[in-house]
């Protein structure tokens, strides 16, 4: 008997979700079906087939979860999927403006342990770190079709890499993690007085491109660093002429007007903070255009160098960049405007990431200080859990401290990175599969490290 609460709103977005869920799970629906429902460009990232396979191992709870509502317009939407009261799973969603408003999007994150349950469960890390480590991660590697996992942990500087089925000297996609890079350049011009976290948006972008604002309230660079723009994760028409295995490579400067300028906001600006790629695409291309740069060289120039990350760009070549994988099938790299600007798009290291994390566990040992203190600061507070910073959430811990984290991924990489102040602990994993769930397994390390020094 289903328990589920059904409070999706009567849109056509609404209407789409409700479909998704009720024919999600065992022998409920075909291959014509998928067909009439996902737009001709989703189902050829997968086939008609290989997403009704998806679809029919979803397990029951997919349809007898809790819906809540998060950012609802009439045709995307994000929604929390509760599992006996807590948020397991989020599904991110969109369809096509004209009729028969077919799926365009929909990612579902599969449940597991929620952020509470991961703070009251950790245990103390007292023994070989190898061995907590090899408990956390390796049931994460066993599932790959193909590929591994490299973890990092720094502990006061003190480093060791576990490489589990994966190449330590190799270069990894980090995917949004990026978004922390972005968010730390924004603080850095902010405290240079080259931008103001106040500026409207518009204030950087040529005359006549449309940003949408309610009355007085416009978007500002602070809002699109917290994504509390009100902006879609990504708007509905912008994957029209993507291509499945690299979705962003389409959009040009041009192509990001047209889309910021159609755009309806989903929620009030600043109301609250609802992930938003599209959001952080425009920060970067905003960034680079107050500088007069290319967001690359600004990378490179004020975060990148001054912390000898030398192994961390976007777009690198050479014969160390990691290959990969979506499922069994080698995987594309992602390219574009978005990508770059919205924090996809760098690669990096085991070694670099964990300088990463040692800055950001350890701001006064670097440079580049103040730009990371003020990228830490709590704007806007979620739950009794988490705040969001610049880029950054933050955790508050069992024992009241906070770590800051974020994960990422791309059409073939997943990576977490977690850091703790107080200890001055990281653990950061990167894996070249997709859709590797790494974070209960970054979080927990992380509070069992802090908890056990």
């Amino acid at each position: 008997m289903s328990t589920r609460i059904r409070n999706l709103p009567d849109t056509p977005v609404g209407r789409a979700v409700d479909w998704l869920l009720d024919n999600s799970g065992p022998g409920d629906c075909d291959v014509a079906a998928v067909e009439a429902h996902f737009a001709p460009s989703f189902v050829s990232q997968l086939g008609a087939e290989k997403l009704l396979e998806l679809m029919k191992s979803s397990p029951d709870w997919m349809r007898t979860a809790e819906v809540e509502v998060l950012a609802p317009s009439s045709f995307s939407m994000q929604v929390a999927l509760i599992v006996q009261g807590d948020a397991r799973a989020v599904l991110d969603a969109a369809v096509e403006e004209e009729e028969p408003h077919r799926i365009t999007s929909a990612l579902v994150r599969p449940p597991g342990a929620g952020l509470a349950e991961i703070i009251e469960k950790a245990e103390p890390v007292t023994g070989a770190l190898a061995e907590a480590v090899d408990e956390r991660f390796d049931p994460i590697r066993s599932l790959l079709d193909a590929g591994g996992v490299v973890v990092g942990i720094s502990r006061g500087g003190a480093r060791e890499v576990f490489p589990l089925g994966a190449d330590a000297n190799l270069r990894y996609e980090i995917g949004s993690i990026t978004k922390t890079f972005t968010a730390t350049l924004l603080a850095d011009m902010s405290l240079r007085g080259e931008v103001a976290l106040g500026d409207p948006v518009r204030t950087y972008l040529p005359d006549g491109v449309g940003v949408p604002r309610e009355g007085d309230r416009e978007i500002t660079l602070e809002d699109l660093a917290t994504h509390s723009s009100g902006l879609p994760r990504v708007p509905p028409n912008m994957m029209e002429g993507s291509d499945p295995s690299n979705p962003y490579a389409h959009i040009d400067e041009a192509r990001l007007y047209e889309e910021l300028a159609a755009t309806t906001l989903d929620f009030p600006i600043g109301s609250k903070s609802a992930y938003s790629n599209f959001g952080f695409g425009l920060l970067g291309h905003v960034l680079a255009r107050a500088a007069g740069r290319q967001l690359a060289d600004l990378m490179r120039e004020r975060i990148t160098a001054p912390l000898g990350m030398d192994r961390t760009e976007f777009a690198p070549t050479g014969d160390d960049l990691a290959q990969g994988f979506m499922g069994k099938d080698a995987g594309v790299r992602w390219t574009g405007e978005m990508v770059y600007g919205a924090g996809c798009g760098f690669e990096s290291t085991i070694d670099d990431m964990l300088t990463y994390g040692e800055a950001n566990a350890d701001p006064e040992s670097t440079p580049i200080a103040a730009a990371i203190n003020e990228a830490h600061r709590e704007r806007l507070r979620m739950d009794d859990l988490t705040a969001v910073a610049l880029g950054w959430v933050r955790i508050t811990l069992k024992d009241g401290t906070v770590a800051f984290f974020h994960n990422g991924g791309t059409g073939s990489f997943s990576s977490s990175l977690v850091c703790h102040p107080p200890t001055k602990t990281v653990v950061a994993a990167l894996c070249n599969a997709a859709g590797t769930l790494l974070d209960a397994a970054t979080i927990a390390l992380t509070i069992g490290l802090a908890a056990g020094s």
